[in-house]
């Protein structure tokens, strides 16, 4: 039985504390959102790199991706621990590895660039906090899926993505915000600190108490509202990205250089403040239970076993899921990642990756959940929708690098005035936004959520092997046309798994339908009787 201080929450939220149910949603939001800003730190862009006087080469540049990518991608063992004890502790886990990297970048301890530290210094750092990032993300994503209920889990999903990407596209504003000569390394370092402080502030709501309240309805999180906010921010950013590049200024008298640059900054700070608030109030009232309780609610958000079961990994369904997402994200990381190349097979014409990619994927995977949400569309057919686009647009990049006259042609319509690039570039972001939404909520329809952090883990961990085979592997011995077109033929793989999963799943469906159609009779019979 539960304590009466679990008893007292379970009561709070049946009587309508949306205050106490929405709490782990709420803030596991502002965690996602901090998180791929502390992935996204500008020490290997060499935009910024110019300005901070740090000299890199492109072998340095490649160490310094691969540790964050890998770090933070490798979700497996945070992922295991947040489902089988509370996210809680396992998001300040994270705090401190994160505040650990950044405090040794920021002290000058570590320095980057030619003439710096040892590269095993500078790596050892980078995947410190790197991997702190993972298990902030862990830590709010295990919270966001498994507290959602059924109906607002897509949107659920598709907000937490979308502020994971988006975040991204302002951390220039934020944390580099008048970004000059001026601005060192050790500068930016300490402008991260208070993201990283984020999961330090946010972590108390991811308690096992909070999410005993039950599963969160639409209107407890207050949904409609926040999506509207989120559509109008978004647009904001765009607009910024769009007329800048990503540099804001201190002058606020220019709209989108500097009042834009602005209300984010506000909004990021209002937000900490918010849920710092909203912890205090809450564990004043209830307190936080760390895990270990027996009651029903529990039982269905915590697993007993770090691994999941066999079952799960051998079944088709979870072996088919695992292909398709670490074909589409591992191709995407890699696209993300080669975007200088790009930018030489395009002559430079505005290619950039920050200024069309992020976004993208955050808008991607915002409609996705609302979508799959409103049952517009089934999520195996999402799946072979966005496999297709991902084939088509690496199929673009890779007739470039082979077609000069690809490469110098700009679309010239009235309402998409940008280079062709732009176009594979955006679809190849937008289906990696599609599948990192669709792919954790069939995970969960069909496997259920006790060892979502587990499974989600899994398919980083096929993302991670991806990118190194093509990012590590193949871009250092091969041409860029042969790594575009071995791209192309993974991405037609995975769309082949895409529809073996579809086909996959109406077969059960099919199955599971006559199994009822037989045991009607039975039924009624029995009745009869």
């Amino acid at each position: 039985m539960g304590s009466s201080k679990d008893e007292a929450v379970r009561s709070a939220a049946s009587a309508g504390d949306s205050f106490l149910k929405a709490a782990p949603i709420w803030n596991s939001f502002a965690m996602m959102c901090a998180t791929y800003t502390l992935y996204q730190a500008p020490f290997w862009d060499k935009l910024l790199q110019s300005g901070m006087g740090i000299e890199i080469d492109g072998s340095y540049q490649q160490l310094l991706v691969s540790c964050v990518n890998y770090g933070v991608l490798f979700v497996l063992i945070p992922g295991m621990l947040a489902d089988r004890y509370s996210c809680f502790p396992t998001a300040l886990v994270g705090a401190g590895l994160a505040a650990t990297g950044y405090t040794v970048l920021g002290m000058g301890w570590v320095t980057v660039g030619s003439g710096g530290s040892s590269r095993v210094a500078v790596a050892a750092t980078v995947s410190t906090f790197a991997f702190g990032v993972a298990w902030i993300y862990a830590s709010a994503f295990v919270t966001a899926i498994t507290t959602a209920d059924d109906a607002v889990r897509g949107r659920v999903v598709g907000v937490a993505m979308c502020g994971f990407y988006a975040s991204s596209a302002w951390f220039t504003e934020v944390t580099e915000y008048c970004c000059d000569a001026t601005t060192t390394a050790e500068t930016s370092a300490w402008r991260h600190m208070p993201i990283a402080l984020t999961a330090l502030i946010c972590s108390p709501g991811l308690a096992t108490s909070y999410r005993k309240s039950g599963s969160v309805s639409s209107k407890d999180v207050g949904m409609t509202t926040l999506y509207c906010s989120i559509i109008v921010a978004m647009s904001l950013g765009a607009y910024q990205w769009n007329v800048t590049g990503g540099f804001g200024s201190q002058d606020l008298s220019s709209f989108a250089y500097g009042d834009i640059t602005f209300m984010f900054l506000i909004g990021y700070i209002g937000v900490s403040t918010f849920c710092a608030a909203l912890n205090v109030r809450n564990y004043a009232k209830y307190g936080i239970t760390m895990g270990g309780s027996s009651d029903d609610v529990s039982d269905q958000v915590e697993t007993k076993e770090l691994v999941p079961p066999s079952s799960t990994l051998e079944s088709k369904k979870y072996q088919y899921l695992s292909v398709i997402f670490a074909v589409n994200v591992g191709l995407g990381q890699t696209t993300g990642n080669t975007w200088e190349h790009f930018d030489d097979l395009f002559h430079g014409k505005q290619t950039e990756s920050w200024k069309m990619w992020f976004p993208s994927m955050a808008a991607a995977a915002l409609f996705t959940g609302l979508l799959i949400d409103q049952k517009m569309v089934d999520k195996t057919t999402m799946l072979c929708v966005s496999l297709s686009v991902l084939t088509v647009a690496q199929g673009i990049f890779s007739m470039a690098t082979v077609d000069e006259s690809m490469t110098s042609t700009d679309t010239n319509w009235p309402f998409l005035t940008l280079p062709y690039e732009h176009i594979p570039l955006i679809a190849t972001a937008m289906a990696t936004g599609v599948t990192c939404t669709t792919v954790p909520l069939l995970e969960v329809e069909w496997f259920g959520s006790k060892n979502i952090g587990g499974m989600h883990g899994i398919d980083m961990l096929g993302a991670i092997a991806t990118q190194v085979f093509f990012y590590n592997g193949v871009a250092n011995v091969a041409p860029l046309s042969t790594q575009m077109w071995l791209q192309t033929a993974a991405s037609a793989v995975g769309l082949g798994f895409a529809f073996a999963l579809r086909s996959e799943a109406k077969s059960d469906e099919t199955r599971s339908e006559e199994a009822r159609e037989e045991a009607a009779p039975l039924v009624v019979s029995m009745v009869e009787e």
